[in-house]
């Protein structure tokens, strides 16, 4: 890259904004690499301010090189103008060449493009190839022989030259929407046929029939993690037997002097703290009397941290 300045010929992906190889032609060709081409500096790349339409009160006033407030409508045209390196050998000098001579001479229907960033520009701009012209000689006898000073290239581009996409984006992700939902935890790997989850603390195990699972009177199971988190949730669909009961839901259990645990009868509900073998009442609330076997969602929070 002599003199700093970026001149390559590749292309640019219109859904991604990247330039890089051509889907049809290959890898991109610098032709300021000082190997194979070097830009003749200063004037190597000429980049005339195309002709313009000056528009005033929505009329065509005139056309010319100099306006204030004007459209660009016409085709700009840029002159490159390259001296060939020397080559290894000649059959590398004629690669080289013969590559250069495909980009220019291939069909449109995949527009090659034009990455140009003069010396010490911060970054560069990109300009859309529709035609290409040179003054390379047929007979490649020539090309051996050195018999052209300058290789020139005049590519005619479209009216504008392109920078880098800039995007807006949140600060903050919005859960749901830019990024998912927090990762869940899988209680069951297959349909609720066994009691597999559960690990039996006290009384005689549960069965499990119909995907309903049965809890004898008197009987404690233990699920779950035994670490806190931020916020803890459960739910359960339960239902009540005939008669007088008495359910008790624990969401954390450190062991039998302190855990934090819901009690909840067919007239009403309370929630407990244990904490050190000491039974601390935190609140209660009465309700209508649940009917017996029917379906009800059971469902508590707790917050052990901000």
């Amino acid at each position: 890259m002599a003199g700093g300045t970026i001149l390559k010929l590749g292309y640019s992906d219109p859904l991604t904004d990247t330039f890089g190889a051509h889907p049809l032609l290959g890898s991109v060709i610098d032709l300021n690499d000082s190997v194979t081409f070097t830009l003749v500096s200063p004037s190597g790349l000429e980049i005339p301010t195309p002709p313009r339409t000056l528009v005033l009160a929505g009329n065509i006033r005139s056309q010319g090189e100099v306006a204030t407030k004007a459209i660009t409508r016409h085709n700009r045209t840029v002159t490159a103008r390259l001296l060939v390196d020397p080559s290894a050998n000649a059959a590398a000098l004629i690669a080289s060449i013969r590559t250069l001579l495909t980009w220019l001479s291939a069909p449109p229907q995949i527009p090659i493009t034009l990455q140009y960033q003069p010396f010490n520009g911060s970054a560069p701009v990109y300009l859309d190839v529709v035609g290409a012209a040179h003054n390379l000689p047929s007979d490649e006898g020539q090309w051996l022989r050195g018999q052209f000073e300058l290789l020139t290239i005049t590519f005619t581009c479209r009216p504008g030259m392109r920078g880098d996409r800039i995007t807006l984006q949140n600060l903050v992700a919005n859960p749901g929407f830019e990024q998912p939902s927090n990762g869940g935890v899988l209680a069951f790997l297959d349909s609720f046929a066994n009691t597999n989850a559960y690990s039996l603390v006290a009384g005689s195990a549960p069965s499990v029939s119909g995907g309903v699972m049965t809890i004898p009177s008197g009987t404690k199971l233990q699920f779950g993690s035994p670490a806190w988190g931020a916020i803890n949730l459960w739910q359960m669909r339960i239902q009540t037997p005939a008669g007088g009961w008495d359910f008790q839901a624990s969401l954390h259990v450190t062991d039998a002097n302190n855990a934090l645990f819901g009690n909840f009868f067919a007239t009403g509900i309370e929630m407990h703290q244990m904490i050190d073998g000491v039974d601390h009442l935190q609140g209660s609330a009465s309700f209508a009397a649940l009917a017996n076997s029917t379906w009800y969602w059971l469902t508590f929070t707790q917050f052990p941290a901000a």
